[in-house]
């Protein structure tokens, strides 16, 4: 298209069909000899979307959570949304410049969880399923003296089992118990093993077993003493 002041334009249409074309360019003022230019235009093969991020990723429960860009790369620039349930303190942000976020918060609950993830580029589109696992901090028994109670005989007494863990873990105890010692669990992660005044004396060995259902369990070899 010639415009004034001696400039051209060259406008390549969205619809132009891809492929390599010549052309002469000729600049002439009708005072001199003429100026030709042999130009050639390229015009590339759309590209449709892939995704370049990988399909699945892990997050810590409880740590302040993290967050997950999810590329995909093309040509034009696709769109990226994303389909399926998204538990709670997870949420996602569709961006259009080939890139999307998905957010897991501090209070995302620990497990897995598969979403489809689409990226548009005009008619091409390309699906990812994608996984996501928010894993737990394992159960931990963590109370002091870790492995025993001592009492003198004729007293009484109690002792408390705590734990770290998402989700809370909760607490028992195998083996047998002398008469006058109960082991009681609590929902807060703690259990309290008491010995009344009537215990026999001697030492009495059991386990503890911390479990939240979702990582491994924890265990304790206990030794209860009374001499």
């Amino acid at each position: 298209m010639p415009q004034p002041g001696g400039k051209a334009s060259l406008v390549v249409a969205a619809s132009t069909a891809p492929g390599v074309t010549t052309f002469t360019a000729t600049a002439g003022n009708g005072a001199g000899s003429n100026v030709a230019q042999f130009f050639t235009l390229t015009v590339n093969p759309a590209n449709g979307p892939v995704f370049t991020s990988a399909s699945s990723a892990t997050f810590a429960a409880g740590t302040g959570g993290g967050t997950f860009t999810v590329s995909a790369g093309g040509n034009p620039t696709a769109k990226v949304t994303e389909s399926g349930a998204l538990p709670t303190g997870v949420a996602f942000t569709p961006g259009s410049n080939g890139n999307g976020t998905l957010v897991v918060g501090a209070s995302a609950a620990a497990g897995a969880t598969t979403v489809t993830f689409t990226a548009t580029a005009g008619t091409a589109v390309a699906v990812q399923s994608f996984t996501f696992a928010v894993l737990a901090p394992a159960p931990a028994i963590t109370s002091w003296p870790a492995a025993q109670f001592t009492l003198v005989p004729g007293t009484s007494g109690t002792f408390t089992v705590t734990t770290a863990g998402i989700p809370t873990p909760s607490l028992s105890a195998t083996g047998a118990l002398p008469p006058g010692v109960t082991f009681t669990a609590h929902e807060n992660g703690t259990a309290t093993i008491a010995v009344s005044q009537s215990a026999p004396a001697g030492s009495f060995g059991f386990t503890i077993t911390a479990a939240n259902g979702v990582s491994p369990t924890a265990t304790q070899p206990f030794v209860l003493t009374k001499n």
